[in-house]
């Protein structure tokens, strides 16, 4: 057993072996200059002054381990929702109301109601934004709704435009030759039909009428022209005949400018029809 308290002569020099406790024990650094070492544009960094070839290496693995760890507080990836969920609410706004939502090309062309500010407020406050992301997040979706209605009106104007071709030729191919003279007897139609409060109005909108409307309503509308109009226009193109056929021709002409005669879905319209049919066979047989 070892002596605990030996008789050391201090006379006597001891040596210590440090190389067991010191890991850098043989290591020599390099010999150099580190301020010509390093590439001119890091020189003047503070980062660099006074440091000696170790001490950079040392800084490097200080970086190197502080890279790898999560900040502090930040949950980890595993975390429970109810944890995420606390620290994601700390970072954003006490209330919707403090979201700024950024002006956009979709906002400057549509406008927000302030519905749509409402709910877009609310989806970002239960989603836990922050005004950051909630400005990055509103711009990038108000930027997919501007191209999306930007290539709906393009694709919208395509298809109007292939539709009026598709109806000019409907009307080229229906009316030929006669395609205009229809067409303005269709228009004329229609504005001696209405009251003389809507008539200016009705003129308005035929004005700028599509070619599919059109159509439809020269189609209609010749057809009651040929059915009910043509067959009532007197005999002799209207020319007026003396006697008993004269008043019959005046009360024929005021039936068919009454209501009745004009609207056909006025209540006695089919009777005011055939009343001027009758008339006229009437004056027929007579100039007989």
């Amino acid at each position: 057993m070892p002596d605990p308290e030996p008789n050391v002569d201090p006379k006597v020099s001891v040596k210590v072996d440090h190389s067991a406790a010191d890991p850098n024990a043989g290591y020599t650094p390099p010999d150099l200059n580190l301020q010509e070492a390093i590439p001119p544009e890091f020189r003047d960094k503070p980062y660099f002054k006074d440091k000696t070839f170790p001490d950079l290496v040392k800084d490097h693995v200080n970086l190197q381990t502080l890279l790898g760890q999560r900040p502090a507080g930040i949950p980890a990836e595993d975390a429970p929702d109810a944890e995420w969920g606390t620290f994601l609410s700390s970072l954003r706004p006490k209330s919707g109301d403090e979201y700024e939502l950024p002006e956009t090309e979709f906002s400057k062309e549509k406008g927000r109601s302030d519905e749509y500010v409402k709910a877009v407020k609310d989806v970002l406050f239960d989603a836990n934004v922050n005004k950051r992301q909630a400005t990055a997040i509103l711009s990038g979706f108000e930027k997919f709704l501007a191209d999306g209605v930007e290539g709906q009106a393009t694709q919208t104007g395509e298809q109007k435009a292939a539709r009026e071709t598709e109806f000019e030729g409907l009307l080229d191919t229906e009316y030929k030759g006669e395609k205009q003279n229809v067409i303005e007897r269709t228009k004329k139609l229609m504005t001696e039909m209405v009251t003389p409060e809507l008539k200016e109005k009705v003129t308005a909108v035929l004005k700028d009428v599509s070619n599919e409307t059109l159509f439809a309503l020269t189609a209609v509308l010749e057809g009651v022209h040929k059915k009910y109009i043509a067959e009532d226009t007197p005999p002799g193109g209207g020319d007026n005949v003396g006697g008993d056929a004269g008043s019959l021709q005046a009360e024929a002409e005021g039936i068919m400018k009454g209501d009745t005669y004009k609207n056909f879905r006025a209540a006695g319209h089919d009777a005011a029809k055939q009343k001027v049919r009758d008339i006229f066979k009437q004056i027929s047989e007579m100039k007989k």
